[in-house]
């Protein structure tokens, strides 16, 4: 029966309780009445790892962004690095470093919150492609981990003035 297995991978995955159990917000107990309506559910016996990066250049709510997702998390029990104006490399790198400090996730959720142009995103001092980032959550140390890749991007369409002469 359906309802038996979903109801036996949310005890295992939370010790026993229900995830009910551990919600607090309003939010928070809507989203799992709508997730055990769901079929198929994951089992992740350890903490998920969220990677935050983000940049600041020319984005006067990035710090006010990071610290609404931040307040997001106690609820859900993961893990969080976060890496503020990284390069190229060190977003790249990021993703590498986050499997090896945390090989027994469950699974991986990325979040780059950043400007865009393109299917490439401003980095400090250059750009990385969003292929690139999705290459790198596709290592073998993740093969079978549920994996998440938010892109919160604004994409600039340049203009262009024409003057006209009578």
């Amino acid at each position: 029966d359906q309802h038996v297995r979903a109801e036996a991978l949310a005890k295992k995955n939370f010790g026993g309780s229900s995830p009910l159990d551990f919600a607090k917000s309003f939010e928070f107990r809507n989203l799992i009445g709508w997730s055990a309506a769901q079929e198929g559910f994951y089992y992740l016996p350890t903490p998920p790892s969220v990677l935050i990066m983000y940049t600041t250049s020319s984005r006067e709510s990035a710090e006010r962004e990071k610290q609404d997702l931040i307040n997001a998390f106690p609820e859900f029990n993961v893990r969080v690095d976060i890496k503020a104006d990284p390069d190229e490399s060190e977003m790249l790198g990021a993703i590498r470093d986050t499997q090896t400090q945390h090989p027994d996730m469950s699974a991986l959720i990325v979040i780059v919150m950043s400007h865009g142009v393109n299917g490439r995103l401003s980095a400090r001092n250059g750009e990385v492609s969003m292929q690139d980032i999705l290459l790198q959550m596709c290592s073998p140390s993740l093969e079978g981990k549920p994996k998440v890749y938010m892109i919160l991007y604004i994409h600039f369409v340049g203009c262009t003035t024409h003057q006209y002469n009578s």
